[in-house]
C-alpha cells in the first residue's frame, strides 16, 4: 500500500503529465516532487484540519525553480480538498486584470 504522499505526488505528476522525482526529499541532486514543462511541484499534505508551510520551503522552491527556467507551485492536500498556491506575480502574469488586457476590457 502506497503512503498517502507518493499518491499525491502520483496524482499531480499523472494530472499535470510530469515527472516523479525518486528520492526528492532525500537527495541534492533533483529537488522537489514533480516536474513539469514550466513548473516545479512541491506537495504536502495532512489528514488534519490545516497545514503550515514554512517560507523556507516556498524560498527553496522558487530558487530551484527559476534554476531549471520553471514557475514554482505548492500542492496542498488538506483531508479531501486540494490547492495550488503560486507567487502573486506568477498569478497576475498569467490571469491580468481587465485593466491590463485589453483582449478582455471589452473595448
Amino acid at each position: 500500500m502506497r503512503a498517502e504522499w507518493e499518491k499525491q505526488e502520483r496524482r499531480i505528476a499523472k494530472r499535470r503529465k510530469g515527472t516523479l522525482n525518486a528520492g526528492s526529499g532525500s537527495g541534492w541532486r533533483r529537488k522537489q516532487d514533480v516536474r513539469e514543462t514550466g513548473i516545479l511541484w512541491e506537495a504536502k499534505q495532512t489528514h488534519g484540519i490545516s497545514i503550515s508551510v514554512k517560507k523556507s520551503v516556498w524560498t527553496g522552491l522558487r530558487k530551484n525553480a527559476l534554476m531549471e527556467g520553471r514557475m514554482p507551485a505548492l500542492h496542498l492536500q488538506i483531508q479531501d480538498v486540494a490547492l495550488v498556491v503560486i507567487a502573486e506575480d506568477d498569478f497576475d502574469e498569467r490571469f491580468p486584470t481587465m485593466e491590463d488586457d485589453p483582449d478582455r476590457s471589452g473595448r
